[in-house]
């Protein structure tokens, strides 16, 4: 279904670029992108869902009669004897299964307790992945690595890794909401903002170029479209040899921003 809403969505585009003015064209792209945006919904609460019952796990409880658990403590004493008989003539006593994996477990408890980081103590950054060759699974790889980094520094060294010529055949069609959002931050917080002005138009001009990016741009929030807005004003405002002032126009357009 999302895959019909989204081919809806690209032929209302087409229409709507050549006839602007058609009202009825735009009243029906509404409802096919809220319609989209329904069914995307429901698509993510249904993965979470399976992944939740795939991290269930079944516990197994067995009941022990009154009978075994007396034997118990009398094979305790039979073994606790039998060791210190041996001791006494020389020998070292045998560890029983039991107390071998007791032993191991203990092993494996003080190895993971070196291996996990006290509290209080800091934590190394995420650092991106260098990328071997720019092939579209070498640069998911390496941007799928870091879901669980806070920043976007890493993820503007490995779009600094790319030629902004390159970005719509190393992106493909794997561009999504979120990765929009994260390069629009990249190009706004670690290169405009950092004086890289000529770099961040590069890399705004060539997205616009990435498969199914008008359709990925249609869902951009009004924040998200605001920092657009202000990155377009700071490269309007820098004079460069990179751009004119149509280029400015036609990115704002391209992004749908004012």
């Amino acid at each position: 279904m999302c895959h019909k809403y989204k081919l809806s969505l690209q032929d209302l585009i087409e229409l709507l670029k050549l006839e602007p003015k058609n009202t009825a064209a735009q009243k029906e792209m509404d409802a096919v992108k809220q319609l989209y945006k329904e069914e995307l919904e429901k698509l993510k609460k249904k993965a979470t869902a399976e992944q939740e019952s795939k991290v269930r796990k079944r516990m197994k409880i067995e009941e022990v009669d009154d009978e075994d658990e007396d034997e118990k403590p009398r094979s305790k004493i039979s073994e606790k004897l039998k060791g210190q008989n041996k001791s006494r003539s020389g020998k070292q006593p045998q560890q029983s299964p039991g107390s071998r994996s007791k032993t191991n477990n203990a092993d494996k408890k003080q190895s993971r307790a070196q291996k996990t980081p006290v509290q209080g103590q800091p934590v190394a950054p995420p650092v991106a992945p260098r990328l071997m060759k720019t092939t579209p699974y070498e640069f998911c790889q390496a941007w799928n690595s870091l879901k669980s980094c806070q920043g976007i520094q890493p993820y503007a060294d490995i779009l600094r890794q790319i030629s902004p010529a390159d970005l719509p055949s190393v992106i493909s069609n794997k561009l999504d909401g979120q990765m929009l959002q994260v390069i629009m931050r990249c190009v706004y917080e670690e290169m405009v903002l950092k004086g890289d002005v000529d770099l961040g138009y590069q890399f705004l001009d060539r997205l616009c170029q990435v498969p199914r990016f008008s359709t990925v741009s249609m869902f951009m929030t009004s924040k998200e479209k605001k920092e657009v807005s202000s990155v377009l004003d700071i490269l309007s405002k820098t004079i460069s040899t990179a751009y004119t002032s149509a280029d400015i126009v036609r990115l704002k357009k391209e992004y749908s921003v004012k």
